[in-house]
């Protein structure tokens, strides 16, 4: 709230601005007015510094309103003060998930640190506008998909803070879509392809590697390029032996899917419930530990294994992004994916549809950004090329154009 000071014969009216410093503006209100007293002066030259401090920090007319009825409201001990934007953010409550919560605290913190010492300004003094440049640094700075989680995480907080606080009528991450600022910013799509692996490279995979790491590449593989979440939080309820599925509800879409359970992968899954205690949730349990308290661990030991075994000579295959982006490899447990799509789509009785319906791809956009043709395909495309123009050949020219 403003205070008013006297400045000769005039108040004027002072306040902290989003920018941290002190401002001091004249109200035009004299401090000793004909037929009025000091009191009644300055009661004015409050209202009209109020309404200077509401204009400056953009609050909208309605917004504006609602901090004078708060003013009103916390003076007769009715409503609490308004929380700083670092004690908010510090006091968030903490989600159930490890993982998540992990991901939430260090979006806050980097958050505050972009604010600076605007951190100790009180929540509703946060705006659209320090938000969109917030997430336009994260843009320059992180990969699109990493921006996208931080939005989700601030929007939670802000969205929050507007449920429990009647007094807070807008949330300044509306109208916000990350996709929208990229394209503002001229930025490009960082999206790295992976390589699928080969059948021989598969091979190793499935028959070779050690346990978990082998069943569990069995399992993205055999049902359709599974994503490394929904393989580890696989459950055993999940699995019907009697009818041959298994049910899958996408981590990352939500999606329902029931896949078909092969006899491959049905003899690998009944050597593992074998091979565990009763009552047993999760399919890997020690994996799904790993992937709930930091997924990027299941995903290093899975690499780890590929370099191993020579599939992944060094580093080599890893592209390097700007900024804070965190280099990619061209092969790693996501590439089980696109071998499903690619192999699929490479086999002559397969359809692009049916491919895509099992894989559990939306689009076929998203789709073909998943196939890679084998060698020996490519090379059965240049030789039937070659065929068609043979002086012996049969084949009808094109006509010209």
């Amino acid at each position: 709230m403003a205070s008013v000071i006297k400045r000769k014969n005039t108040w004027f009216g002072t306040w902290v601005g989003l920018d941290g410093r002190r401002h001091q503006k004249t109200t035009c209100v004299k401090v000793k007015s004909k037929g009025m007293t000091e009191k009644q002066t300055r009661m004015i030259a409050q209202s009209v510094a109020d309404a200077m401090e509401r204009a400056a920090k953009g609050l909208t007319p309605v917004e504006q309103a609602m901090e004078s009825v708060r003013a009103v409201a916390v003076a007769n001990g009715m409503a609490k003060p308004v929380p700083s934007i670092a004690d908010y953010m510090t006091q968030f409550p903490a989600q159930a998930c490890a993982r998540a919560e992990q991901q939430r605290h260090r979006t806050f913190r980097d958050f505050l640190s972009w604010l600076g010492r605007d951190a100790k300004l009180p929540l509703t003094c946060i705006s659209t506008d320090h938000m969109r440049g917030h997430l336009i640094w994260l843009l320059q700075t992180y990969r699109k998909g990493t921006v996208d989680r931080r939005r989700e995480h601030l929007a939670c907080a802000f969205n929050r803070a507007r449920d429990i606080d009647k007094f807070i009528t807008h949330s300044p991450m509306a109208g916000l879509k990350v996709s929208q600022l990229m394209r503002s910013i001229g930025g490009q799509d960082d999206t790295v392809d992976r390589d699928p692996f080969t059948a021989d490279e598969m091979k190793i995979i499935l028959f070779k590697f050690p346990q978990p790491y082998s069943d569990l590449a069995a399992v993205s593989y055999y049902l359709g390029g599974l994503r490394l979440g929904d393989s580890c939080m696989l459950r055993w309820e999940n699995v019907d032996f009697d009818k041959g599925g298994v049910f899958v509800r996408e981590r990352k879409t939500g999606k329902p899917r029931y896949i078909h359970l092969l006899p491959e992968l049905r003899e690998r899954l009944l050597a593992r419930r074998a091979a565990q205690e009763e009552g047993e949730e999760f399919v890997f349990p020690e994996a799904a530990r790993k992937y709930q308290y930091s997924p990027g661990t299941v995903s290093t030991r899975f690499t780890q294994q590929l370099m191993a075994f020579g599939i992944r000579k060094d580093d080599e295959d890893t592209k390097a992004l700007r900024g804070r982006r965190r280099p990619v490899a061209r092969k790693s447990f996501h590439s089980l994916r696109h071998t499903a799509v690619s192999m699929g789509r490479s086999a002559p009785n397969l359809t692009p549809d049916i491919v895509r319906d099992t894989v559990g791809h939306d689009s076929e956009k998203i789709e073909r950004r998943y196939f890679t043709a084998a060698d020996n395909a490519k090379l059965a495309v240049l030789k039937t090329l070659a065929d068609m123009v043979r002086p012996d050949s049969d084949a009808t020219a094109p006509a010209a154009v």
